[in-house]
């Protein structure tokens, strides 16, 4: 439900009362023109070496540009550089996900070595083998994520939780917003492309009320009538509004309002099944159906599962694995283009954010930060589960209808100190936060195991047998409330030695949680550095430990407690910034433990009908290696590259022995990206570039449970941009083409739905 006016504007009266949210500016363009005379400085400006900040918060830098990004806010909560930071940090830049045409969040952190994305569900994102936590400027989130109001996105790995609170061994995507810039720039985005893509955009910000105020304002609409799938669409539409005031020279207030509406038809699941049952259920087809005679025993009979016929059926039995191959083409009518979800499936996402942002620079020595977000988010969906092939070529399959609503909340206050002691220089940050929410969800599940054949049976229509079922519709329906306040108290402190040579962490955070009647309470700890290699400076080693911990008040469908989640990283690498900064970047080496893993059952739950059964692993661990590297031989030449390995992403300990020694899901054995700019300087193509880009994914489970062990193929991805700006005065316009899956490759993304094919896209960029 959209928030009416009145409600939006008494949220963003409390927000400014409380002083608050988590925010970061985006980075600068190439050249930083000098601000007016009239605009006074925010902060006291502080230098460290050549790096200079307005304020310990701030993640801008002089030398930041294109694909370039020195500074993160996200790994310390004080914009420290990231070469001085002993953590795996990857920055994805506005400009990086403007010239691949990126809109959403899955296509642009993809890019980052380690790191693969659901195709089903965005918040879904998994890094170094463990699921990932999803954060906008610092608060949790979840729902959509458009890259329609994003300045960067900063990739934090490894186990971070002293700043940001409920982690994982994963790590932290934060989705960092635009901010309003006090230089004035208007820009108009248009787009046409493959399966009637249309897009219009505008973003336009500038200083208001002579220099103490800017303002910026975000528009997008996104229209998708009719995708390569059949009965597939999407709209999105998205707006920004935000106001940042500095009434005096060292206080910032930053007022910001976002939302994002999605309303979408999805893709048919792939299905998949045993290739034994698969011969032997066509060969029955063929032999008996056809004829109009009796199955024999031994041959699948009609809407029987596959696991009831491996359980059943000499030489396989109850260790043998239910799903291992895709059956798409041969179960529907026309392959992967076919849709039995029909034109009445849909989900619509709607979200909102109000949040506020106040920096104070209280003494040279001490700045301070109050943030708060409010988030609410409604999903309404339809849609048909199926689930795996049964005798005869049908499915099982049931519809589901689902309703969500809920908010957030988010309260946090930092401060950063600074001061020499002891022949060290020293910043340390301490802080709260708060953290409650409220959800409300309703479902209707039909029938279980109705059986339906593709290639023969009539279309199914969702609202006929929603109303067949439950002519009452919602009010039938299973109502749920959750609510979990969070309170954590954070410390942590970077201390520079020896020249800033050496740079130490040490932090810890305490939470405490409940819902209901169950407490929770935890301290996790974290520390490292990083040592500038003597006569080698431009090089650094460091080493991280650090741990997790994520509650579970959940219970599953039998009513048993899920026990919570802690997780371990140990972390060695390398940074390297060379030559002036044209070469920068970091690898490393890690190792991640994870306990109390719970995997959904999905196999146990299409047999028994009742949702959220888990396999509980005692024990999963993940090992491997990864490099993230930019490079600038010259200002109009960028090559972003990243590279990971993972030798080992399995489950050790499980209660379920067949679970033991299965790959994680989403953990790719290699992943290798690299992308290429190169703008041309003389000539009749002066300003004109032209963009190259490889993404190989290697083989990858796409399913956790032992039940199917399905792997996603090695895949490789290209795509191609090609840019000619006109200037008119002071206005550039831009024309841009865009080609993605250039190699028009097949592949599973990283889920159960097919890549689309190769698609273009042609654009053209206003700025003035």
């Amino acid at each position: 439900m959209k928030p009416s006016l009145r409600r939006s504007l008494a949220c963003l009266a409390a927000l400014t009362a409380s002083v608050s949210l988590q925010g970061q500016s985006a980075p600068p363009p190439v050249t930083k023109p000098a601000p007016p005379a009239s605009v006074p400085k925010p902060a006291e400006v502080e230098r460290t070496d050549d790096i200079v900040r307005l304020n310990p918060f701030e993640v801008e830098s002089a030398r930041d540009y294109g694909y370039l990004a020195t500074n993160s806010s996200s790994a310390t909560g004080s914009g420290a550089a990231v070469r001085d930071t002993p953590m795996s940090i990857a920055i994805i830049t506005e400009e990086y996900m403007r010239d691949k045409n990126m809109n959403d969040l899955q296509d642009v952190i993809r890019n980052v070595s380690s790191i693969t994305a659901e195709g089903k569900e965005e918040n879904v994102v998994t890094s170094r083998g463990f699921q990932a936590v999803m954060k906008q400027d610092g608060a949790e989130m979840e729902g959509l994520y458009g890259t329609y109001n994003v300045g960067r996105v900063e990739v934090i790995k490894g186990a971070v939780s002293v700043l940001q609170g409920r982690a994982s061994a994963g790590g932290v995507i934060n989705v960092i917003s635009r901010k309003p810039r006090f230089e004035r720039e208007t820009r108009i985005r248009t787009s046409v492309g493959s399966y009637d893509y249309y897009l219009a955009s505008l973003s336009t910000t500038g200083p208001i009320l002579g220099g103490k105020a800017a303002y910026l304002i975000g528009y997008t609409k996104m229209d998708r009538a009719d995708g390569w799938v059949d009965w597939t669409y999407r709209n999105d539409e998205a707006l920004q509004a935000a106001l940042t005031l500095r009434p005096f020279a060292k206080v910032q207030l930053t007022l910001d309002y976002q939302t994002l509406e999605r309303h979408e038809n999805n893709p048919q699941h792939m299905s998949f099944t045993h290739p034994a049952f698969l011969a032997a259920d066509l060969e029955a087809i063929s032999l008996y159906d056809n004829a109009g005679r009796a199955r024999p025993a031994s041959y699948p009979r009609l809407g029987e599962t596959t696991r009831s016929w491996l359980d059943r059926t000499p030489g396989f039995g109850s260790s043998s694995p239910a799903d291992i191959i895709d059956v798409m083409e041969v179960m529907y009518p026309h392959g992967y283009r076919a849709n039995i979800q029909g034109p009445e499936q849909f989900r619509t996402n709607e979200n909102s954010t109000y949040s506020a942002e106040l920096l104070v620079n209280m003494a040279p020595w001490l700045d301070w930060k109050s943030t708060a977000s409010y988030r609410d988010r409604l999903t309404d969906s339809i849609n048909w589960s199926t689930f795996r092939a049964a005798g005869g070529l049908t499915m099982n399959t049931r519809f589901t209808r689902g309703n969500f609503t809920g908010y957030t909340w988010t309260m946090r206050h930092e401060g950063v100190s600074r001061f020499s002691l002891l022949g060290m220089r020293h910043r340390v940050l301490a802080g709260f936060e708060y953290q409650a929410g409220k959800s409300h969800s309703r479902t209707l599940n039909g029938p279980v195991a109705t059986r339906y054949n593709p290639r023969t049976d009539p279309l199914k229509y969702l609202n006929r047998e929603i109303n067949a079922f439950s002519p009452n519709g919602f009010p039938a329906l299973n109502l749920t409330n959750a609510s979990t306040p969070v309170r954590s108290y954070y410390v942590m402190e970077q201390a520079e030695a020896w020249n800033n040579r050496l740079n130490l962490l040490v932090g810890g955070r305490f939470s405490s949680q409940r819902r209901l009647t169950v407490e929770a309470d935890r301290f996790t700890p974290q520390f490292g550095a990083v040592l500038r290699i003597p006569h080698y400076e431009s090089v650094s080693v460091y080493g991280s430990y650090g741990e997790s911990y994520r509650p579970n008040f959940n219970r599953d469908g039998l009513g048993q407690p899920i026990p919570p989640i802690e997780e371990e990283n140990r972390e060695v690498g390398v940074k390297v910034e060379l030559f002036d900064g044209k070469i920068s970047g970091s690898a490393s080496i890690y190792r991640l433990d994870q306990k109390n893993v719970s995997l959904r059952d999905y196999a146990r739950e299409a047999a028994t009908g009742i949702t959220g059964l888990y396999i509980l692993s005692g024990l999963a661990r993940s090992e491997g290696m990864e490099t993230d590297v930019v490079i600038s031989p010259m200002r109009n030449y960028q090559i972003v590259l990243s590279y990971s390995e993972i030798w080992s992403a399995k489950t050790i300990k499980a209660e379920d022995v067949r679970q033991q020694g299965v790959r994680l899901q989403g953990a790719a054995d290699r992943q290798f990206s690299v992308w290429n700019k190169y703008t041309f300087t003389r000539g009749r193509l002066a300003r004109a570039y032209g963009g190259l880009g490889l993404r190989y994914t290697g083989a990858m489970r796409i399913h956790p449970s032992w039940e199917s062990p399905l792997f996603a193929k090695p895949s490789w991805f290209g795509d191609v941009t090609v840019g000619y700006p006109v200037k008119f005065k002071r206005t550039d316009l831009e024309f841009v083409l865009n080609v993605k899956n250039l190699f028009d490759q097949f592949y599973y993304n990283q889920t159960f739905r097919p890549s689309e094919p190769r698609q273009f896209f042609f654009s053209t960029n206003l700025k003035f």
